[in-house]
């Protein structure tokens, strides 16, 4: 891949393509750290992570940061083709830029990022064949050779003998994120004082006996069930309650990053809280079952990867899963300030700002039922009503106002209108 990039010839659109947990967002990582690319692109590196369900207002969003990183204004619509040409302008005005637009499903999410940008390079990160442009270099990211494999395996237990290493690589069907999560298993049972050959043939037994005798990797039930039993051999080290607290991690958006704060809030209700949530958290580290990250304001914070995100939303039920993202919201709602002690019908009040810079109180939620509520001017203290919620047996998490206040003042000091 570097090879590619550093020739003149090179392809306008190179696009990564394999299953999930194969590597491929590491590998854009490696490269874009690589230094010869500062002389190649110096315009700099965007990157902009897409999403399976991102499409319209949501797509139109990640457009703009892009937009904004290179202009400082985030430009105000949310239809991708508008924001994707804006994209475009900034980018023709531009020295040379390389662009990874990564996690992308379907060809309409690509096509606003593809706009203009002659100089700009694009580096596209899918799982999809197809998704690229016919004119694309491909690059088939697949399993590890043996000797990575081996290698990882390696690093992590000494002693390892040939007949249980060619074992434990047919096992994982040397799937990267297999083989680390073996590696950390390994390395946990050698803590415990177990010597690197036992405790690898302890783990491939237990992963013989609870999985496949080898994975397919281009075939997806295998894939899933060779997760599950790689999985459930290192939640075996977890505690039960650690195993509920990795559990809780389901609720993530996948690639949120999650630091201390966030992991407290949504481990509190289980009683792990102060220094435990710092323990729980480098141990799931230590295992391979979540990727650790650092923030610079918060310190440590870790990352699922994408497969076992995805194995752990699909583990839970709608239900449950709606119970712990209850208790999560529940919690972070309790961080919001109240502003002069007023409390709406549905909960605390938190400051919204409008598009005009006049900020309004408004409650933390909708209410439960149909009708309207006052909302109270934070310029002027006034009221005026506000949002109106039509009943409905179900409501998205995420809600707005449906419709714009009128520009009529509370005093004449307040003036303009916001559409929230």
């Amino acid at each position: 891949m570097l090879t590619a990039v550093d020739e003149r010839a090179t392809p306008r659109v190179v696009s990564l393509e394999g299953p999930g947990g194969f590597g491929k967002t590491t590998l854009a990582l490696m490269l874009c750290h690589d230094p010869r690319l500062t002389d190649r692109f110096p315009g700099g590196v965007l990157w902009a992570t897409v999403g399976e369900g991102t499409a319209g207002a949501g797509l139109a969003a990640q457009v703009g940061r892009l937009c904004e990183a290179l202009s400082g204004d985030r430009p105000g619509t949310a239809d991708p083709e508008v924001a994707g040409r804006r994209l475009g302008e900034l980018l023709a005005e531009r020295a040379p830029v390389l662009m990874v637009v990564d996690d992308v499903w379907h060809v309409e999410q690509l096509e606003p990022f593809l706009v203009g940008g002659p100089d700009c390079h694009r580096l596209v990160i899918t799982r999809n064949a197809g998704v690229a442009t016919p004119d694309a270099a491909r690059v088939d990211v697949d399993a590890m050779t043996p000797a990575q494999a081996t290698d990882v395996l390696a690093a992590a237990a000494a002693g390892i003998g040939p007949a249980t290493m060619a074992r434990l690589l047919a096992l994982t069907g040397r799937w990267p994120v297999l083989v680390g999560l073996l590696a950390g298993a390994i390395d946990t049972y050698m803590a415990d004082g177990a010597s690197g050959e036992a405790a690898a043939v302890w783990v491939a037994d237990q992963l013989a006996q609870h999985g496949p005798t080898g994975v397919d990797t281009d075939d997806t039930g295998s894939r899933d069930r060779a997760v599950a039993a790689t999985l459930e051999t290192s939640l075996r080290l977890l505690s039960d309650v650690e195993r509920d607290c990795y559990a809780d991690l389901a609720v993530l958006p996948p690639r949120a990053v999650a630091d201390g704060q966030a992991l407290a809030l949504l481990w509190g209700a289980r009683n792990v809280t102060g220094a435990q949530v710092a323990l729980v958290q480098r141990k799931l580290v230590r295992l391979r079952l979540a990727i650790g990250r650092w923030t610079d304001q918060r310190g440590p914070a870790l990352q699922l990867h994408d497969v076992i995100g995805d194995y752990l939303r699909h583990g839970l039920d709608v239900a449950r899963r709606a119970a712990r993202q209850r208790q999560f919201v529940d919690a972070a709602r309790r961080l919001l300030p109240t502003a002069g002690g007023w409390r709406g019908p549905g909960g605390s009040c938190r400051r919204v700002p409008g598009t005009c810079g006049r900020t309004w109180l408004s409650t933390s939620r909708p209410p439960a039922t149909a009708g309207s509520w006052w909302r109270r001017c934070a310029t002027c203290g006034g009221s005026r009503p506000g949002l109106e919620w039509p009943a409905a047996p179900r409501r998205p998490a995420t809600w707005r106002t449906s419709r714009r206040l009128k520009a009529s003042p509370c005093r004449p000091r307040c003036t303009g209108s916001g559409t929230y």
